[in-house]
């Protein structure tokens, strides 16, 4: 009885793989370009600008200093006068006034919205330098140098003490302010009508320095009243910080 023959030849259980297709040069960059290429949801955050390191630091500095020039008078003498000409240099007055008459500068300058204590300061600086002695019983007399007709019109006893003199310094830095704020009520008026213009205090102290009728005269602050009031805008003469 004969045995069958086997098969010896193995059968494959799968066929081989095929061999990968040749792929061209450009896919394959393509491919590893894409492999290569960073996830942009993983980038890093940058971080601040040179704007914001240097540029933004310096404005802040800068807006900072015009604040506190405004805040305390002082960017308008930088800037200098309204016709161009550069503002006068402070006047050092405090180490002249005594501390006593600080509170009577502030009472004469509230009679009005227009008065500020530095520029009453900066006329008495003009008139006697702070100086209460001398002068002629017929002339100007004390620290605002007030003759004895302008004294009728314009004195009082400011403090209460029963004397009404301007020989008295409470007495005579009042009654300056009141001689101020009057005219500045005048020249406030004037610019109502429109037959000056101008701004009020620079008006007031040329009515002052001059008199209301050149001011009128000149629809503005007439030549000759000029240097006085430069010499008195506010923040020229600081006193005791007002």
């Amino acid at each position: 009885m004969q045995t069958p023959v086997r098969d010896t030849e193995p059968t494959p259980d799968a066929e081989p793989p095929a061999p990968e297709k040749h792929q061209e040069p450009e896919a394959r960059e393509e491919r590893e370009e894409r492999e290569t290429r960073p996830d942009p949801a993983r980038r890093k955050r940058r971080g601040p600008g040179p704007f914001l390191l240097l540029v933004l630091p310096t404005l802040t500095v800068l807006l900072a200093a015009a604040v506190f020039l405004v805040a305390t008078d002082r960017l308008s003498g930088l800037l200098g006068g309204d016709d161009g000409d550069a503002a006068p240099a402070p006047q050092a007055v405090t180490d002249r006034v005594d501390p006593s008459l600080l509170p009577w500068l502030r009472k004469a300058a509230d009679q009005c919205d227009t008065l500020r204590p530095s520029v009453l300061a900066a006329q008495i600086d003009l008139l006697s330098g702070w100086s209460n002695d001398g002068a002629a019983l017929s002339g100007p007399s004390g620290l605002a140098g007030f003759t004895p007709a302008q004294w009728r019109e314009w004195g009082e006893d400011a403090n209460g003490n029963g004397t009404s003199s301007p020989k008295d310094a409470a007495d005579a830095l009042v009654a300056l302010g009141r001689w101020d704020c009057a005219l500045a009520e005048r020249m406030t008026e004037s610019r109502t009508r429109g037959t000056v213009n101008g701004d009020l205090l620079d008006l007031t102290l040329a009515a002052y320095d001059q008199d209301e009728a050149a001011v009128t005269r000149a629809g503005r602050v007439p030549e000759p009243a000029l240097p006085y009031v430069r010499a008195r805008r506010p923040g020229v003469v600081r006193v005791g910080g007002v």
